[in-house]
């Protein structure tokens, strides 16, 4: 009873680590109540299964046909084996698993990210080695199917692929050398099928992902209308999306700040604890995790040339001063005026009049970026370190004057990333008085921001 419950809750885990590969989101609480519902609905009839979890999850009906898509493949993709029962299935004996074990557990408590373990298990714990930082954005440059395979090639790399067959070589190794030649080959063989079957969830993960940002750059609306065509009420409908992700993202932070308190399991610790046991009960390890708000400070063009753009943005950044520790935003155009007082004091309608309405820097000259970040740097340099988010939206049209890229090198130094949001094509970058391309040099990625699906990615980006 005790082996079937936990491969219960392992398979449950694996298929929510699946759906929320494919943008899903799952609660904790919600998965507790998905496992009793399977407790009562049994697995023969998983239709019934598909649409308890559908319901629970609250998918939405343009979402229903992607969820039993994701559904069916997870089951139709056939057993869904650990490693221990893949070893077991392999005939291994217990002294031979009990050694894989052990050399497991070395490696799990040598190397942070435990990367073997995790990519021998597949499912869930590649789900948690793709979310982690660094990964889930190099994921996410996959955006088209011509790119998926560069992609897929990078993310085997930061995953650490090569390591991994290298240990299962040394591994073998040992094998041999306690259990025989023969003995070797045979566990060596199932474990690098278990490593081959990673490996294809992570090119199916990789080209769903491209497949997901084609479509989404298919017109759909008001979504793909650039801001200089959006009406009087077309602008508001965006104002309200824009409220709305904030409110998004306030609660994925509030999730991420209870999974911090509560830690996360430390895969050693837990499974030596659980040999003592045999495995009943299995009582998780749990090793704290600080987790800190992010840093933002906003540069923001409010020139007329991109003052839709601009409007949104600093709209933003009114809104979701609560995602960070210290969030400043400055507005510009031939001179810098720091606003994030002004955000704070008075309400949004009221500070965005006052921005947009000469109140803060006049609104009557030319950009002039050159002096603009020169008086950043002179003033307010110490705003930014390694946890600093910088954000710089502008056409990056400097009417030939100074363009000031040298500054921009300079707090990108001290910054955590730069992001610069630009309104204009990139066709448009290397023509006529445009620095974008000198300061492209210096960011982390300058991204096309001339409509609200552009701002929303771009934002989501900017939150991390």
């Amino acid at each position: 009873m005790a082996a079937d419950t936990r491969a219960l809750v392992r398979v449950l885990s694996e298929l929510s680590w699946t759906l929320r590969r494919e943008g899903f989101a799952i609660a904790p609480s919600q998965a507790v109540d998905i496992a009793r519902a399977v407790v009562l609905l049994g697995f023969e009839r998983k239709s019934d299964i598909r649409d308890a979890m559908a319901a629970i999850v609250g998918v939405r009906p343009r979402e229903r046909a992607l969820f039993d898509t994701t559904f069916d493949a997870f089951f139709d993709a056939g057993s869904r084996l650990g490693l221990d029962e893949r070893l077991v299935r392999a005939g291994a004996t217990p002294e031979e698993r009990e050694m894989i074990r052990s050399f497991l557990d070395v490696l799990a408590d040598s190397h942070d990210d435990a990367a073997l373990v995790a990519l021998l298990e597949g499912g869930g714990e590649l789900s948690r080695l793709l979310s982690a930082k660094g990964t889930r954005e190099l994921v996410a440059t996959a955006d088209s199917s011509l790119r998926s395979g560069v992609v897929l090639h990078r993310v085997i790399e930061r995953l650490g692929y090569k390591r991994a067959y290298d240990e299962l070589t040394e591994l073998k190794a040992r094998i041999s050398g306690a259990f025989g030649e023969d003995r070797a080959a045979l566990l060596d063989a199932a474990l690098r099928e278990a490593l081959a079957r990673t490996q294809a969830e992570l090119r199916a993960h990789v080209r769903s992902r491209a497949e997901r940002a084609e479509r989404r750059r298919v017109p759909t609306g008001l979504d793909d209308t650039p801001f200089e065509a959006l009406d009087a009420a077309e602008v508001d409908e965006v104002r309200r999306a824009v409220r709305r992700l904030v409110e998004r993202l306030r609660g994925r932070n509030e999730v991420r700040r209870r999974r911090a308190r509560r830690g996360r399991i430390a895969s050693g610790p837990t499974v030596r604890r659980a040999f003592r046991t045999l495995g009943v009960p299995v009582a998780p390890v749990f090793r704290a995790r600080k987790l800190r708000k992010p840093r933002l400070v906003v540069l923001c063009d409010i020139s007329e040339s991109v003052r839709g753009a601009a409007r949104f943005l600093l709209e933003f950044s009114y809104l979701a001063q609560s995602l960070f520790e210290d969030a400043r935003s400055f507005v510009f155009v031939s001179e810098l005026g720091e606003t994030t007082r002004l955000f704070r004091e008075k309400p949004i309608a009221s500070a965005l009049a006052e921005a947009f309405g000469g109140r803060v820097v006049s609104v009557a000259s030319n950009s002039s970026y050159g002096r603009v970040l020169k008086s950043f740097v002179a003033a307010h340099l110490d705003a930014v370190d390694r946890r600093t988010t910088v954000v710089v939206l502008g056409d990056g049209r400097t009417n030939y004057l100074d363009d000031g890229a040298p500054e921009l090198a300079r707090i990108a130094g001290r910054a955590r990333t730069v992001l610069w949001l630009c309104p204009e094509p990139r066709a448009a970058w290397a023509q006529g008085d445009s620095a974008m391309e000198r300061y492209a040099k210096h960011c982390a990625a300058v991204l096309e921001v001339r409509s609200a699906s552009e701002l929303e990615l771009a934002l989501r980006r900017v939150v991390g």
